[in-house]
């Protein structure tokens, strides 16, 4: 492929999100879902990976081309010099580090961004970009045809209300006790009240006795309507969590052998504990905010009822916090998603290391891959560091606004006093129920945000949610196998764009009888055995069992009759005979 050097830059810069590569060796097709988001057509990897599969080996520069063409974005592939960047079309794709891509999102006076699909943003100096950047870079045009539209593939969050009827029972007993906390809660600023103005006023001891007692007896019933609540919480909360996290491995172990082998260990760990944050959610922020719904609605009227200036001012405060968490919000998102992939590629190494512990000790590369998991654990250290930054910016923020507002709240107060418009004991209700009014307000903030948050919970879990179980898990027909295997003109490719490994082979082995393959390295020795014993399938061809097409014997009934030790299997704890 020739290809030209002078940059065409045709101006503006659509908004470019950040879409992290699940696989190993998809960097090019994240980067080509980010551009085509960027233009307007949202596709994520999930659908994408399906329409455009990459091989074992990554995918090519004509590769990533041809994909684009597909998606009616016009491809220009460039060659050109680190100074001439700023003349390119943003977005547009770099080669990276002669095995990556990324995607350039702007150039700067002295540095320039880029969204790397294993990291996320990036902000390189220029001079160190020429020690990444390969000199090939891809411009992408929107063309005839193409098509503004989302056609992102993710399970909606009541998808996880599925078969939990047996906790409903709990789940209503859990509201109803939390409605009468919330009513205990809204007579408590009474009690001040009442005290100051008509105890304390009137010297009325007999009315303090009788208000003592009753409100001694509402605080005896709070403690245990909470202690109700925390037991049929706990139940709740453990049964969702078993429900939820059997359903999610039990479609986890029914994939296929290539989605595990493309995805590193401490990612699918992550994603896998995606569910926590959405099983919490759905088991106390439903209720929870329910009810402060509730709370804020009554002790907001109580306010206005009883001073519409100061009811005001904390209705401010309240609106200004929200605007502040909203004007946060995408930083902090895309803070957490730093740290979840850093830690996900930390805990990748850590666990790698461990397994090849015995390797590693061989071969002393003790301070390599020491020096390794440093450098991957300090960018997930400077990713929780930038994350919390930001959270600290949005605490305060609120503590600003609340402290302001108390003042400005007991300033004014105080004068309505002095005035005659409002009692003392009206002021200190007042008081109490901003106190509650704040509190319910600010946790439907947090709740609000941590709900648009769920979704980056959710596409991490799309990708185990919405990944296709092996076709044959299930046995159609259930008889003893005798052992024939046949292999009818099979061919094997990773992907399109791969070199074919396997090329219209056959194979016949009778029942009984022994059989060597040798073979260079890397001629498909193992791809052969593995295809033979039903863990891969072949692009082309078929496989035979006893004379039955293995779609008809079903894969799960050859593999329980069946035994096989392959190259890079490990023990399993347990003795030898579990294993």
């Amino acid at each position: 492929m020739k290809i030209p050097r002078v940059p065409l830059s045709m101006g503006g810069r659509p908004e470019l999100p950040v879409i992290l590569q699940s696989e190993n060796t998809e960097c090019g097709l994240a980067c080509i879902a980010m551009v085509s988001s960027a233009f307007g057509h949202r596709e994520d990897l999930v659908s994408m990976r399906r329409r455009f599969p990459t091989g074992e080996r990554g995918a090519t520069l004509a590769g990533l081309m041809r994909t684009a063409s597909a998606l009616c974005l016009a491809p220009r592939a460039l060659r050109l010099e680190t100074g001439e960047l700023k003349g390119l079309a943003c977005p547009a794709i770099l080669h990276w580090d002669f095995n990556h891509f990324v995607v350039l999102k702007r150039v700067n006076r002295r540095s320039i961004d880029v969204h790397d699909p294993a990291v996320g943003v990036r902000r390189y100096p220029l001079p160190e970009v020429g020690k990444h950047f390969t000199g090939v870079a891809l411009e992408l045009t929107p063309a005839e045809g193409f098509e503004k539209a989302d056609k992102r593939e993710r399970p909606p969050l009541t998808s996880w209300f599925s078969g939990i009827d047996a906790v409903l029972p709990a789940l209503g007993q859990i509201l109803v006790l939390s409605g009468l906390l919330q009513l205990v809660t809204l007579a408590t600023p009474f009690y001040m009240q009442l005290v100051v103005d008509e105890v304390l006023v009137k010297h009325d001891a007999d009315l303090l006795v009788l208000l003592g007692a009753g409100f001694f007896g509402l605080t005896i019933f709070s403690v245990l309507t909470r202690a109700l609540r925390g037991f049929f919480g706990i139940y709740l909360t453990h049964q969702l969590s078993y429900h939820f996290g059997a359903r999610l491995f039990r479609h986890l172990l029914s994939l296929p052998v290539t989605w595990f082998t493309r995805r590193q260990m401490g990612d699918i760990v992550s994603r896998f504990g995606s569910q926590r944050p959405i099983q919490e959610f759905l088991t106390s922020s439903t209720i929870t905010v329910l009810l402060d719904g509730i709370m804020a609605v009554t002790t907001l009227t109580m306010l206005f009822l009883y001073s519409p200036l100061l009811a005001s001012i904390v209705l401010a405060t309240v609106l200004l916090y929200l605007l502040a968490q909203l004007v946060f919000y995408l930083p902090v998102k895309l803070r957490n998603f730093e740290q979840i992939v850093a830690d996900a590629r930390s805990d990748s190494h850590f666990m790698e290391t461990i397994r090849s512990i015995s390797a590693i000790k061989r071969f002393g590369a003790e301070p390599v891959r020491h020096n390794d998991w440093l450098n991957r654990f300090t960018d997930a250290v400077n990713a929780r560091v930038r994350s919390s930054r930001l959270s600290l910016c949005v605490d305060l923020i609120e503590s600003a606004l609340s402290g302001t507002s108390h003042v400005l709240v007991v300033f004014l107060g105080a004068r309505s006093v002095l005035s005659g418009d409002m009692s003392i004991g009206m002021l200190y209700a007042f008081l109490a129920w901003r106190s509650h009014m704040t509190s319910a307000t600010t946790s439907l903030v947090n709740e609000y945000i941590r709900f648009l948050m769920l979704s980056l919970h959710l596409e991490r879990l799309a990708d185990i949610q919405s990944a296709a179980p092996e076709p044959g898990g299930e046995s159609a027909l259930v008889f003893p196998i005798e052992g024939g295997l046949e292999l009818v003109d099979a061919t094997f490719r990773y992907a399109p764009d791969d070199p074919v490994i396997l090329d219209n082979v056959g194979v016949r082995v009778a029942a009984g009888e022994a059989l060597a393959i040798f073979g260079p390295s890397g001629c498909g020795k193992s791809t052969l055995l593995s295809i033979l014993a039903g863990m891969q399938s072949p692009s082309a061809g078929e496989l035979l069992v006893d004379g039955h097409p293995i779609s008809v014997i079903g894969v799960q009934s050859l593999r329980e009759q069946t035994a096989s030790v392959m190259q890079g299997d490990v023990l399993l704890s347990g003795s030898i005979a579990s294993n």
